[in-house]
């Protein structure tokens, strides 16, 4: 790719701050072929779409019911967070549905944020946050910091107003990118699902020929 390529690629987000616009732009570890490779292009890989298809909508079908413990062991109550985990966390979104995008996110990104509202130190929504903006730092007081870079929408959240899932993580904070860690495999899928039917019937062709004076000749003639 040439520093040309960069220049003409339609920008995904209106600010460089927001970490997913730097990957998006190349600045990033390709593959061995020089390709880039992201969470959306990886998705157009059959096996790649169908693992975290399966793994969201499976994670969002289970049951989520709240528990107290008690010195017998644990028993179901009734809580105010019940209706939101198993019902709709906000007004826009069943359970079902905010699950499943949270679980999209950590198969791709390898991390899932949503916010947590509370009035009266009551909780009373979950608004899930795409990954694809949010950036962890640490503040002055070595506290956590999201700064979320959504166009339109930047915010920066305190921990306390975030819930988050990492997956399997190198530094105890944020998850790493399963689309990142496979790039490699992932590429050659990229390559093999583009190319057309007529590549592989052709390189399933297998010429032979005898060993004999008129063979001799032809391979002479054709080098």
């Amino acid at each position: 790719m040439s520093i040309l390529d960069i220049f003409k690629r339609k920008p995904q987000s209106a600010t460089m701050k927001e970490p997913e616009w730097w990957r998006q732009q190349g600045f990033s570890q390709s593959t061995g072929a020089g390709s880039h490779v992201s969470p959306d292009s990886a998705l157009q890989v059959n096996a790649v779409y169908a693992c975290v298809r399966i793994l969201s909508e499976t994670i969002a079908s289970l049951p989520l019911k709240t528990y107290q413990e008690t010195t017998e062991g644990r028993e179901l109550v009734r809580h105010p967070l019940s209706a939101l985990l198993g019902q709709s966390p906000n007004g826009e979104q069943t359970a079902f549905e905010v699950r499943e995008f949270l679980m999209t996110n950590l198969g791709l990104r390898g991390n899932s944020y949503a916010q947590v509202i509370r009035r009266g130190g009551r909780v009373v929504a979950i608004e899930p946050l795409n990954s694809r903006y949010m950036d962890v730092n640490r503040g002055a007081n070595s506290e956590l910091v999201f700064d979320y870079q959504q166009p339109g929408m930047p915010r920066v959240f305190s921990g306390g107003e975030i819930w988050r899932i990492a997956g399997l993580s190198s530094n105890g904070v944020t998850g790493m990118s399963p689309v990142t860690q496979a790039r490699e495999s992932i590429c050659i899928a990229i390559a093999g699902e583009n190319r057309p039917p007529s590549y592989f019937l052709t390189a399933l062709r297998f010429q032979a020929c005898w060993n004999s004076p008129i063979c001799s000749v032809m391979s002479r003639l054709n080098t």
